[in-house]
């Protein structure tokens, strides 16, 4: 994936508002260049590489810093939990927002020359499944971490293309449906209906009252959001999209038709209104959304109205394909330990700290409203209190699939060819699926040969 996508990849993980990030980071272009390029200068902000201390026998890091690559919107979640390591074994950190589009060049650059400064590692689904066999150490080496209590999706999404635990999520937000209370109600329903069939069945009753049913970017800008909004769909038949070690793809069953019959349906009925398949971005959409006629999309969890709207607002889980199913894509950050730490002692203290559960139910009732990666912490009658109108949402959501099936390749370029041929008229639902499979095989052949 280029930077472009990688940029436009990023935009489309978290919503808008996570990604006001704190300012700092690596100059732009230039120490990325330079470390790709294979450089083995430390960057600006890296001290020397000091080895841990030696262990006091009483978990005391005193002397020690850490150093962390971070995601910019963990960051505050990161303190949570340096701030009760520090209180525990007196050793330090800090954490560095390297800038997203300048990522892959970092990590690239750590497997390129086996040497890097970083100690814990930002990681997501796309990084885990690129990078994290080659960087990270299995989560199973730090230490003591009950990954039992953490949601199975997480487990999933975390989990390197070898099938090794690699890391774990700092947040785990999900993207939900919005909904116009208001409009509803003119077509005598209190709440949307929770499948998809039954939501594109209420298209010509939102006709008759000049209403917008629903506006969604398939053909977005940049591509990517074709597949972005099939897997939401797809996720909720609980089959896989593809084998962990993401050499086979596995949407090719029925479920794959199903998905796309579903899209179809929705299409050529005028569910999603043809003259916003080219919308910029989802929150372009939600903007729209925002000018009050248009009835059901689908949003970020932490995507809010503004004025006239806050009154008509609702949100759901994600519909599902089939009754009592739902779907969606995670938006999680996540930490792992870099192979290459000279503080390798330390990191694991910190990291089993970090995501312990009472830092993360810390984490969770913050001031940043981190959506909960735990059972133990969603559960929590302050987590429940704190964030009363998305838990019962995420508790939803949590129990169906929300893996984005990142991959070492590009994938998503196919979806948009696909939708794209799809919305002309040029592909029926069973010719898209078989286009989607003939064009992804050659992208995983292509892979493999590379």
């Amino acid at each position: 994936m280029d930077e472009k996508k990688e940029g436009l990849a990023a935009f489309v993980e978290r919503q808008v508002s996570r990604r006001q990030v704190l300012a700092g980071g690596l100059a732009a272009g230039a120490a990325a260049f330079a470390v790709a390029a294979g450089s083995r200068a430390t960057l600006a902000q890296d001290a020397s590489p000091e080895p841990t201390p030696a262990a006091t026998g009483d978990g005391s890091f005193a002397g020690v810093m850490l150093q962390g690559f971070s995601g910019g919107y963990s960051m505050n979640a990161e303190h949570i939990g340096l701030a009760a390591w520090n209180a525990k074994t007196g050793g330090n950190a800090t954490f560095t927002n390297v800038p997203f589009t300048e990522k892959p060049a970092v990590l690239a650059a750590m497997i390129a020359t086996a040497d890097s400064n970083w100690d814990t590692i930002y990681t997501s689904d796309n990084f885990m499944a690129r990078f994290g066999a080659r960087i990270l150490i299995p989560v199973a080496e730090w230490g003591e971490v009950d990954t039992d209590d953490y949601y199975d999706a997480a487990i999933s999404t975390f989990t390197a293309s070898d099938g090794v635990l690699r890391g774990l999520p700092i947040h785990y937000s999900g993207f939900l449906s919005a909904y116009n209370t208001e409009l509803f109600a003119k077509i005598g329903l209190d709440q949307p209906p929770t499948t998809w069939e039954e939501l594109i069945d209420l298209t010509p009753k939102f006709k008759e009252q000049g209403i917008i049913p629903s506006i969604q970017p398939w053909l977005g800008e940049g591509g990517i959001f074709a597949a972005f909004y099939f897997m939401q769909m797809y996720n909720s038949l609980g089959k896989p999209m593809f084998s962990d070690d993401r050499t086979q793809l596995m949407f090719d069953g029925e479920e794959g038709l199903r998905t796309f019959q579903v899209i179809e349906r929705g299409l050529k009925e005028g569910f999603w209104d043809p003259s916003y398949n080219n919308t910029k971005n989802e929150h372009d959409t939600f903007v729209l959304f925002g000018q009050g006629n248009v009835a059901f999309i689908i949003a970020g969890e932490d995507s809010v109205p503004e004025g006239d709207m806050v009154a008509k607002f609702g949100r759901m889980a994600n519909p599902g394909i089939d009754a009592g199913t739902t779907g969606t894509v995670n938006g999680s950050d996540g930490l792992g330990l870099s192979k290459f730490s000279t503080r390798a002692d330390a990191s694991k203290s910190y990291l089993t700290t970090q995501f312990s559960q009472e830092v993360c139910l810390q984490v969770a009732l913050s001031p940043d409203r981190y959506p909960p990666t735990r059972d133990s912490v969603l559960n929590d009658p302050a987590v429940q209190e704190y964030d009363a109108d998305l838990t019962p949402i995420w508790a939803v959501q949590s129990k169906g699939g929300m893996n984005r099936w990142g991959a070492p390749y590009d994938w998503n370029p196919v979806f948009d060819e696909v939708l794209a041929k799809m919305i002309s008229g040029e592909l029926d639902a069973a010719g898209a699926h078989q286009a989607a499979i003939d064009g992804v095989n050659k992208v995983i052949q292509e892979w493999l040969l590379a």
